[in-house]
Parts: C-alpha cells; structure tokens; sequence
C-alpha cells in the first residue's frame, strides 16, 4: 500500500510542475524515488507540523497544490487547529496524509497510537476522509483524493494486513462477498481484509467503505436489506464508522438494523506490544475477532 502510494506521488510530481510534497520529517523511504526523480517536488521542513500546515495554505494562494505527510498521531491530530482555521475555514484543497494511523506503532505507546482522527476530523466542514486498507483500494482513493479540489485527509493504517482479494471498481462502497444471510460485516481501512476473510468463512455479506465524508449516498441502500450489522473498525466507538453509517440512517429516516460495533473502547491502552497484542486489548486481535464474529453466527 506504501508502494502505491510512493508512486502517486512521484506520477504527481512528474505531471504536475505546481505539486509539492511537504513532510514533518517522517516519511523518509516512502519519498526516496520522489526525492530522486523530482527533488524539488519535496520539503522536509523538520519537526515542525503547525507551521507546515500554514505554509501549505500558504503556497495554495500562490498556485501550488501541496501535500503535507506526517504520522496521524501528529498530522492531524497535533494540528487540528491548523486544519480547522488554516485549511477548512478558507476551504484551501490543501491534501494531508496521515500514515501509521491505528495502533501500528504498537511499541511506541500511547503518543503514537491514533484511534480517534477520524472523529475529530468530521466535526469539521470542508475536508472529505479517505481510509483504504490495500494496495487496490489505495489506488482507488488516490484518484479521488488528487482530483478533488477540496481539503483531504488520507488515513493510512497498517500497510501488510490482508487484503480484500476484491479490486473495487470506484470510490463507492463494495462488498467482497454477497450472501443471502441477514448479517453484513461493515468495515473501513485496515480492518477490510480480516472482515473479508471472517465473512467468506461464515458464509456472511462484506461491505467495505473506502470513503467516509462525504460516505456514499446510497450506503443506506445498500445495507437496510440486513436485519444486523456487525462494525469492524480500528477507530475509537465515538465518531467513527458506526456513528456516520447510524447518523445516514437517521438523516434518511430509514430504521437502523440491530448492531454490533468491534471497535477501540473509550479508554487507553496503558501496555505496549506487537500490534496484535494492542488490537486484543480491546478484544480486536484478527484471533478474537474470528472467535467473536463466529460466535454471533
């Protein structure tokens, strides 16, 4: 997924004379080919994520379309003000990335964990919110995000998980398996491929969500057909996959099936570890969520 995105940018910067890549110094190998192949194309402007967004905005009124990269535990939830009066309020098609989003920096604790961005982020107008879980879907929202000239957050989680075995066809939400069975599997981002495979092996629907704001109109559609709807999500329980799909519901007056949400708590991991062993403490580990899925079945 890491690769995929490696190339866009350098695509961007070899088509585009005005795109520009900025980093808080992180990123590193991700930017080697860009480096190399267009370097002035690219800026790490150092430990400095607050600044970076300004100048970002800053380099839209004089033409250029600027990326900013950062670990999402730091870009954006470092520089939420930023985003909310720099890029959103001036409605600036400033592009953020924000990568080891989740807990894949499962070893460096609680300052790298990042598992409430996405909550934050659609309190806000303007920016639309992209979580793809493999390299297909990442090409997908790559599209969309580049060609919208509205601010954009690119939420990138744990790039090696499984992936849905399914290439989908556009932005839209798609299901890697359809079955006659009243239960959906419903899940963004890093938890697509583990819903896919759980799915499969309990002869149950899968609807993958690669865009989150604005979600798909026709989400609603797709899922009312299901009396039970099961949430995978590595997000906190607030303000994530379960609070826009239940807040679709509700703005379309349609009843909202009977729910399950797999999700982070709303509470702190206080242990580090593999990033299985973080998953399970909050019952998320790939392990426990096959137990739990199949025990609902």
């Amino acid at each position: 997924m890491r690769g995929v995105l490696s190339e866009a940018l350098v695509e961007q910067a070899s088509k585009d004379k005005n795109f520009i890549v900025l980093s808080g110094d992180h990123g590193y190998a991700l930017f080697d080919e860009l480096r190399n192949t267009s370097p002035n194309h690219f800026v790490n402007v150092g430990i400095m994520e607050q600044s970076m967004v300004g100048m970002a905005v800053g380099l839209v009124s004089v033409g250029y379309k600027p990326v900013i990269y950062g670990l999402a535990s730091f870009v954006p939830m470092r520089v939420l003000e930023q985003i909310k009066l720099d890029v959103c309020f001036s409605k600036s098609p400033v592009k953020i990335i924000g990568d080891g989003a989740g807990v894949v920096y499962s070893q460096l604790g609680n300052s790298h964990f990042c598992v409430e961005d996405i909550g934050c982020l659609m309190t806000l107008p303007e920016i639309e919110i992209y979580t793809p879980g493999d390299a297909n879907e990442m090409r997908v929202c790559l599209i969309d995000f580049f060609n919208s000239n509205r601010p954009g957050y690119l939420r990138v989680g744990k790039a090696d998980n499984p992936s849905t075995g399914v290439v989908p066809k556009g932005i839209e939400p798609y299901f890697t398996n359809q079955t006659n069975n009243s239960s959906c599997i419903v899940s963004m981002g890093s938890m697509n491929g583990i819903s896919a495979k759980i799915a499969k092996q309990n002869n149950l629907s899968h609807l993958a969500v690669l865009k989150l704001k604005p979600i798909s109109h026709n989400v609603v559609d797709l899922l009312k057909q299901f009396k039970r709807l099961i949430i995978v999500e590595e997000h906190q329980k607030i303000g994530g996959l379960k609070s826009i799909l239940l807040n679709e519901f509700s703005d379309k007056n349609t009843n909202i099936p009977e729910c399950e949400h797999f999700c982070f708590q709303n509470k702190f991991v206080h242990k580090c570890g593999t990033y299985q062993y973080v998953l399970s403490e909050h019952n998320l580990s790939f392990i426990q969520l096959e137990q739990r899925i199949k025990k609902l079945c």
